[in-house]
């Protein structure tokens, strides 16, 4: 509800002839809140997921089934995009970009049906029945493995850092250093959306087989190399 009233929200937001900066502040407000949401749910879901796998050998195939919704979503929201980029041609700037965020709604009402019928996983049950449930969750987890907790923020850092560079700077460098139209930059992201619905679940496959870390060295190392040949191009 946090993540998907934001993002409606987004829509909303009035220009900078409106209210000037204050659009660019209440804009960032409210992708901060965003983020709140899906940091809430995202590890949850996994939890969730990982928790309902009936053995330990596919755990991690389970698991990225909420990675998969990553580039699902990213793949439906750059198709919206597209379409009504079609749609409001030069008027896009305008209201043509607000439509999607508007209809996001009809999402987070699918997401909030579909959570509320999600039954709580029997290992989290049985924490219920022996009243072994923390009162403060957070900082019982910094108290009992605060090195795990820095290794993974870094470790996430590293991911989630070049992720905005592919799917949100590559439109300003895109459309005004390479001069490449709008629709072309959608239209070659919906073509990596694509490849990471084999991805996504192809690293979680290989996890229960080779291990959850060689698996994450190699995606890291190969991030790595890539940003190098980026700056290299460049």
């Amino acid at each position: 509800m946090l993540t998907g009233l934001s993002t409606f929200l987004v829509g909303c937001v009035p220009t900078y002839e409106q209210i000037g900066i204050w659009g660019a502040v209440v804009m960032v407000a409210l992708r901060f809140i965003q983020g709140i949401g899906v940091g809430g749910e995202w590890g949850g879901s996994v939890l969730l997921s990982m928790e309902w796998a009936r053995t330990n050998r596919n755990h991690g195939l389970i698991a990225a089934w909420p990675q998969f919704g990553g580039p699902a979503g990213f793949f439906l929201a750059n198709l919206a995009i597209l379409a009504f980029s079609q749609m409001s041609g030069d008027q896009f700037l305008s209201w043509g970009w607000r439509v999607p965020f508007w209809l996001s709604l009809i999402m987070v009402g699918i997401g909030l049906w579909i959570r509320l019928g999600i039954l709580e996983t029997p290992i989290f049950q049985k924490i219920i029945a022996e009243e072994r449930v923390a009162r403060a969750p957070v900082i019982e987890v910094f108290k009992l493995q605060p090195k795990e907790v820095l290794l993974t923020a870094f470790a996430r850092m590293g991911q989630m850092a070049p992720i905005f560079i592919y799917i949100a700077f590559i439109f300003p460098y895109g459309m005004q250093v390479v001069h490449l139209s709008r629709d072309f930059l959608l239209t070659v992201l919906q073509i990596g959306s694509v490849f990471s619905f084999f991805t996504v679940l192809f690293s979680g496959y290989l996890s229960d087989r080779l291990g959850r870390k060689p698996v994450y060295i190699f995606g890291a190392a190969a991030t790595a190399l890539r940003v190098c040949l980026v700056r290299h191009d460049q």
